[in-house]
């Protein structure tokens, strides 16, 4: 009977051991430092604080410069050989992983095609709206693949980071039930908005200056401000990108105090600075520009696209921008800046938001129930 009831307590602990020792493989293609690449590092931040053995695969970039600096195991491989990324993946996928994480839509094809002998479980996290026939799609799959597919057939799992990045999933094919949305969340920044120290409005661009983010809108805004303002703003551009050279030459003859800072690891200081943050972008899966924003305390102006609207209450936590207000967005930022009042309001209402439901800790607690989760069901 002993024998009995010690094998029994040897398999109890056995049981225990393997749950609680789960080992999980990020993967993720980083080609800039965004958003995402900020999601990974406070996830890296994390592991190396519990002492987990998961590992973290992506290219050589700032991203693997970060999570090396942090002290994770990372795997750097070549994701720009579309055959020699899966045959890395591939010898990694050997080792003692018990569930394939996927952030990117790059890492999430990669890891699914990598994936087909080994056959452990995919979770993928869609931070960006599903759009056919783009240059990736072609590049990663060569045409052999229809992506709704492959992910609906081979993921256990799909989170989403909004619900405008579930809608567009739902309407590309894949099954409704297959998809958690789980929103992204930011840590503290160690700043708070301060207060004006000079006669300039501060207006703020944080982000890619970039198509997708719309900093030819952004310019469109300031050129029709109302004559009141005019002599009165000043422009701010955090970030680098593609279209910088084009809208700096467009702000300089706009004869307006302007200052373009380029990509920052640490823009906070500049930010609250800032009176409000204008966000003209054309589609944003959800942006974390926006919420560490909101814990800095700094209103939000913003084109109300679907994402923007989940994460901004309309007069409360910040301004949308309608299509039909569009001619009115100069009056808005005139409003705003005749009544600070009304602008301190919307920065604590936009704090108060954040703390409720965008924190990094309940972000990562989400997460983390959701992949133990699924561990212990397919064990």
């Amino acid at each position: 009977m002993w024998q009995f009831l010690t094998f029994l307590l040897v398999m109890i602990i056995d049981i225990e051991i393997k749950e609680n020792s789960m080992r999980i493989l990020y993967v993720v293609d980083s080609t800039r430092f965004g958003g995402v690449e900020k999601f990974i590092i406070n996830l890296a931040e994390e592991v190396q604080r519990t002492n987990r053995k998961d590992i973290f695969v992506t290219r050589e970039s700032k991203l693997s410069e970060k999570l090396i600096r942090i002290g994770v195991d990372v795997r750097i491989i070549n994701f720009e050989d579309i055959f020699r990324k899966i045959v890395e993946l591939t010898k990694i996928l050997r080792e003692d992983i018990d569930l394939i994480v996927a952030h990117r839509w790059n890492a999430i094809i990669t890891s699914i095609i990598a994936n087909r002998h080994t056959k452990i479980p995919v979770i993928s996290v869609v931070h960006s709206l599903y759009q056919p026939g783009t240059r990736w799609e072609q590049e990663t799959t060569q045409g052999v693949y229809d992506i709704p597919q492959l992910i609906q057939n081979s993921c256990v799992k799909i989170i989403a980071v909004s619900k405008a990045v579930a809608n567009a999933l739902i309407e590309a094919g894949i099954d409704r039930k297959k998809i958690t949305i789980i929103y992204n969340g930011t840590k503290e920044t160690g700043y708070k908005k301060k207060k004006r120290i000079n006669a300039f409005f501060t207006i703020g661009f944080v982000g890619s200056i970039s198509h997708e983010k719309g900093p030819d809108l952004f310019f469109n805004v300031i050129r029709n401000l109302p004559p009141l303002l005019y002599n009165n703003i000043r422009i701010v551009f955090v970030g680098s990108g593609p279209m910088q050279e084009e809208i700096e030459k467009k702000i300089k003859n706009l004869k307006v105090e302007y200052k373009f800072y380029g990509f920052l690891e640490n823009p906070y200081e500049i930010m609250s600075q800032f009176d409000i943050m204008m966000v003209t972008s054309r589609q944003e899966g959800f942006p974390m520009a926006v919420l560490e924003a909101m814990s800095m305390e700094i209103p939000i102006l913003a084109f109300a696209i679907p994402s923007l609207c989940e994460v901004l209450d309309d007069d409360i936590t910040g301004k949308l921008i309608f299509d039909s207000e569009i001619e009115d967005v100069g009056e808005k930022i005139e409003d705003l800046y005749q009544h600070p009042s009304k602008l301190e309001k919307m920065g604590k209402q936009a704090r108060k938001k954040w703390e409720e439901k965008y924190q990094w800790e309940i972000c990562m607690k989400k997460h983390m129930e959701t992949y133990e989760l699924i561990y212990k069901t397919l064990s």
